[in-house]
């Protein structure tokens, strides 16, 4: 099984499973990044928030997802350097625009804005194949990170984030990643401003607006 990736415009890369292929690409994708970080792994470390799980779905609409309907995932991060902190948000959205699932989360030991946009992707990837989602669109307003997935890319400030974007990619049907401006990710962007200032307000130095 292989993942195969298609230019579908700028900014926009859709990934597919091949179960036949050969085993070429991903030994090559492995042997280039040959450890992948998790959020217990020490790269950085997640924290509870009162925002947490906001709007989430609850276990019963969770069992109903139609595996096959294709789902919308908005992702923003916003950083602050001096904290080396990020608050971080992700929605699920149906075809019709309907907002179904919101999330966020603070993270700290964040080193840098790449690391910090791959973080809400990683998460939100994670969360779609539990609830399960087969087939889903995700969004973020950093060009650089969406492209560097497409092109399997190597940044030392993702921390292993890529590695495990192309290995959950597999879990999917299908799944791609489009360059969305700001403005299209308005929502996102408020939650996770807010999250990053609670959780500045709970830290001893001194807070910073955002």
């Amino acid at each position: 099984m292989s993942l195969r990736a298609k230019s579908m415009g700028i900014g926009t890369f859709l990934w597919w499973v091949q179960p036949n292929a050969s085993e070429h690409y991903r030994s090559g994708m492995e042997k280039a990044t040959p450890y992948s970080c998790s959020p217990s792994c020490g790269s950085w470390k997640w924290f509870s928030s009162p925002l947490d799980h906001m709007g989430h779905m609850d276990d019963k609409k969770s069992k109903t997802v139609p595996k096959q309907e294709l789902f919308r995932s908005g992702n923003y991060a916003a950083w602050k350097k001096k904290l080396q902190a990020a608050g971080l948000a992700w929605s699920f959205y149906r075809p019709q625009k309907e907002r179904i699932s919101s999330h966020n989360q603070p993270a700290a030991y964040v080193t840098s804005s790449l690391m910090a946009e791959g973080l809400p992707l990683h998460a939100a990837m994670e969360q779609a194949i539990a609830l399960p989602m087969k087939r889903v669109d995700f969004e973020s307003d950093s060009l650089q990170l969406v492209t560097a997935i497409a092109d399997g890319s190597s940044f030392s400030d993702l921390h292993g984030i890529l590695s495990d974007i192309y290995l959950l990619s597999i879990s999917f049907d299908s799944v791609s990643f489009r360059f969305s401006r700001r403005e299209s990710l308005c929502f996102e962007d408020s939650v996770a401003k807010k999250t990053l200032l609670d959780f500045a307000l709970t830290q001893t130095i001194e807070p910073v607006l955002v």
